[in-house]
């Protein structure tokens, strides 16, 4: 039975990564929350947010930002070992950025390969959209994710 509720939970998790048209309608403050609330549960990690400035934004950059989170959120639970994200999302009208920090188990940058599947996909995504990317971790106190895009 815990087995069935797990797979569940985790399909889940893989359809609404399939499916960022959730945005639509919607704007990217609430379909973050509402993903960060199922990933909580899911994970058990807690997520504390913080939300900064609102105004519609392109459905590209809603789309991007949203994929760029999802992808962060899945190499906290994966690797990191963290009990608690601290999300911030700040908008204003010269650009956003997000900001994901986990409390876990850093890596060191120098080793993890350039070709990163994940590293590589959220820059790519932020690239698209004239956005960067900015990585900072260490053992000791956990990972920082940031993706800037200026509008």
């Amino acid at each position: 039975m815990q087995l069935n509720r797990e797979t569940q939970q985790e399909l889940t998790l893989i359809i609404d990564e399939l499916r960022p048209a959730a945005l639509e309608g919607r704007g990217l403050i609430q379909a973050l929350g509402d993903y960060t609330t199922r990933w909580q549960e899911h994970t058990g990690i807690q997520v504390a947010t913080v939300i900064q400035g609102e105004r519609p934004l392109p459905l590209e950059i809603e789309q991007s930002l949203y994929r760029v989170l999802q992808e962060a959120l899945a190499n906290v639970a994966r690797h990191a070992e963290a009990e608690t994200v601290q999300l911030e999302l700040n908008i204003t009208p010269e650009g956003v950025r997000l900001t994901i920090q986990d409390d876990g188990r850093g890596f060191e940058l120098e080793a993890v390969s350039p070709h990163a599947l994940g590293l590589t996909s959220m820059r790519q995504r932020l690239a698209e959209i004239n956005g960067t990317l900015t990585i900072k971790s260490t053992l000791a106190v956990g990972t920082k994710v940031i993706a800037e895009v200026k509008i």
